[in-house]
């Protein structure tokens, strides 16, 4: 039994080592109270908690047999203070400032602390803290002390790790997404490069851009497209071609369709072509103008696209089969985005030039064969070469717009005057009750026919005339007599004759009546719109007076406020109308191509002779002149030492007129069937004086593919006509 006893004394820790536990851990707790001081958000409750252990902990007067239990519990706030105390002490972070992964774990220890604090506290009052170190029940509650902290660290620090990994993976998500930001602004960089059409799409703003549907009208033409489109079927036709004779509304469709998938997130692309405007004429622009659209529409396309065009940076100057693959049908197949049903709107293919070119996209287009829904929507006339095409595929739909019933048609027209007409003299601050009358509405519903074009048009006439009189207009209107002409045309044609007619009545200035001829006719023959005044000026016309011509002319003339802007038509009906005799019954009005296409020749040359100098590009030359070149226009001896000019804008140095001049001569040339020696002058003063300052022009338009497609086509025309 003694040996017993003295060797348990011997196990036990010395009163020594009691008391230099208890001292050590009561320096811990000081040390972590001196430390929670200052620490936002954590350092209160650390620092209740640590006072009251303290002060219970000086109360005792022996630690007899706990020395082991209060070296853990150092141990437990030890950890404490070293992994979190320190480290949110020395950073200086205001608790905004924490990670919100950190915070949530403060407020999670912070509550602990709290619970263990006040448990602490009940225990000391039920018993006296003078038999809390002494007692085998005591160093229990010591035991668990220490453990609930060591519990509330290891829960703060798994949620910490958790944390960390959580801010890893979303740090690294962040660099992920800093790549991918940075490799899309350079395959932004390629796309942007590619030549497009700006305004081909069915919302680019254009002034003469269409409209879409009125409310409540073409419903049953939309709901048979929408189905179509709707149709995954495999062996669903992938092209829907809508024809129609002009003036029937095809484009408003057309416009309403695009509307209705871009809202549905559907649209790959549109394209809206237009005969008076060069870009929207350019079939060659039609693949990659979709390649641009399509890049952003959806990311995977952006990335498949920019792919294309790393391997070969010249793609948007390729032919059409090239364009077709590598800018359009592989970049779909190959993206990762694989769409239930991907749209294309393209609305009058027939206004797209040249027309070989046109079939051989068309063809392209209907030998689409993809592992899902691709869908082509095409509006066009049914002229020669794209029925010819159609003609020899059977799997498309067909809708031909004017073979649907009249009673249809007229109900749509009759919706859209009935909401249009009466809203004229309401804008116009006049009262005109229930107008107009319902024979009125009738008759103009009537005349319409089947042509929408006609129905606008009529609504415009009445409401930007300059004497603000509906009822007045509108008698006159429906007073008017019919020309011969087409049936399908007829009252369209006496629309456009007595809106020219009324534009000179009680006119007999024959200045103003030729100015408003030559105008009309530069407008509707003109292979661009130009600004106004360079119309003026290339046809040697004073600005205001060709401004002056066009007042009454707003219902068919998209008129520009001043001569900065640019005169555009509103339909390619009219121009059909003016140019055919058989139609335009006026001679004053009627367009004789022949002889306004050689005018406008003569007028580019003219100017082009007038304009073009040398070094149009505005080089610094130092002391040398022209004659430092030979006859072939090669430099004698190397001159240009700088370039002067590389701040200044292409539109300082080449004006509308004279760029139209140098980029279409060649095509009103084409248009002449017969010369004539006033032809073979300007031309042979033209080769011969200016050839080179235009090539030099061309180039600094960069245009000089065109200025040898132009060459050509000229000693064409002169092999061809004899001269």
């Amino acid at each position: 039994m003694k040996l017993i006893d003295k060797t348990l004394r011997k196990l036990r820790p010395s009163e020594a080592t009691r008391q230099t536990a208890m001292d050590t851990l009561i320096t811990s707790l000081r040390v972590l109270e001196t430390l929670s001081d200052g620490i936002p958000a954590i350092g209160d409750p650390v620092k209740a908690a640590i006072s009251t252990a303290i002060q219970l902990l000086e109360q005792v007067e022996a630690a007899r047999g706990n020395a082991e239990t209060f070296s853990r519990l150092n141990q437990s706030i030890t950890t404490l203070t070293e992994g979190l105390l320190k480290p949110l002490k020395n950073s200086g972070l205001d608790p905004s400032q924490y990670p919100d992964g950190l915070q949530e774990g403060i407020i999670d220890l912070t509550n602990h602390l709290n619970a263990i604090c006040q448990e602490i506290l009940r225990k000391s009052k039920r018993n006296p803290f003078v038999r809390f170190v002494g007692a085998s029940k005591d160093a229990g509650d010591i035991i668990e002390f220490k453990d609930r902290i060591n519990s509330a660290i290891q829960r703060f620090n798994i949620v910490g790790l958790v944390t960390a990994q959580i801010q890893a993976a979303q740090l690294q998500a962040q660099a992920d997404q800093i790549r991918v930001n940075q490799e899309n602004a350079k395959y932004r960089d390629l796309i942007d490069n590619l030549p497009r059409a700006k305004d081909a799409s069915w919302n680019a703003g254009r002034s003469n851009a269409p409209v879409s549907c009125f409310e409540g009208t073409r419903e049953g033409v939309l709901r048979m497209i929408t189905n179509w489109i709707d149709d995954t079927t495999p062996d669903a036709p992938r092209v829907f071609w809508l024809n129609g004779l002009a003036g029937i509304g095809k484009s408003t469709i057309a416009r309403t369709v695009a509307e209705s998938a871009s809202q549905r997130g559907i649209l790959g692309g549109s394209f809206f072509f237009s005969r008076n405007d060069n870009e929207l004429s350019s079939v060659r622009l039609l693949f990659p103008t979709l390649a641009y659209q399509l890049a952003h529409h959806d990311a995977t396309y952006l990335v498949t696209i920019a792919h294309a065009l790393e391997r070969d940076g010249d793609l948007g100057h390729k032919d059409a089969p090239t364009q077709f693959k590598e800018l359009f049908l592989d970049p779909i197949v190959g993206s990762s985005h694989k769409p239930t049903v991907l749209l294309v709107v393209l609305d009058a293919l027939d206004e797209a030039l040249p027309e070989e070119p046109v079939k051989r996209i068309l063809r392209l287009l209907l030998s689409v064969d993809v592992p899902f829904a691709i869908r082509i929507f095409l509006t066009s006339r049914p002229e020669a070469h794209i029925r010819l095409v159609f003609d020899t595929d059977k799997h498309h739909t067909r809708c031909v717009l004017h073979n649907i019933e009249d009673s249809i048609v007229e109900g749509d027209i009759r919706r859209f005057l009935e909401f249009k007409l009466p809203e004229i003299p309401r804008e116009l601050g006049i009262s005109l009750p229930d107008w107009p009358s319902a024979s009125d509405l009738d008759t103009v519903v009537a005349k319409s026919g089947r042509l929408f074009i006609f129905a606008t048009t009529v609504v415009r006439f009445i409401a930007e005339n300059r004497i603000p009189d509906p009822q007045g207009h509108l008698t006159r209107f429906l007073d008017s007599q019919a020309p011969i002409g087409p049936s399908i045309y007829q009252q369209l044609d006496q629309l456009y004759l007595h809106v020219l007619q009324s534009a000179i009545a009680g006119v007999d200035d024959s200045t103003y009546i030729d100015c408003l001829r030559a105008t009309l006719s530069s407008i509707v023959l003109f292979r661009n719109p130009i600004p106004l005044a360079s119309l003026a000026k290339l046809i040697g016309r004073d600005p205001n007076e060709v401004l002056l011509s066009l007042y009454h002319l707003h219902s068919i003339i998209l008129v520009p406020s001043t001569i900065q802007d640019t005169p555009k038509i509103y339909h390619l009906s009219f121009p059909d109308f003016i140019t055919d005799s058989s139609r335009c019954t006026d001679e004053k009005f009627y367009v004789d191509v022949q002889s306004q296409e050689t005018s406008l020749l003569i007028q580019c040359l003219g100017t082009m002779m007038k304009l073009l100098h040398f070094n149009m590009g505005g080089f610094d030359m130092g002391p040398y002149t022209s004659t430092d070149f030979d006859w072939e226009g090669n430099p004698i001896t190397p001159i240009i030492k700088s370039m002067s000019n590389k701040d200044i804008s292409l539109d300082n140095l080449i004006s509308p007129e004279l760029g139209y001049a140098c980029q279409f001569w060649c095509s009103h040339l084409l248009k002449i069937v017969n010369s004539t020696p006033e032809i073979l002058d300007q031309l042979k003063a033209f080769f011969f004086g200016s050839f080179l300052f235009w090539v030099e022009t061309m180039s600094l338009l960069g245009l000089i593919d065109s200025a040898r497609t132009a060459i050509k086509d000229a000693h064409q025309w002169a092999t061809v006509t004899r001269i």
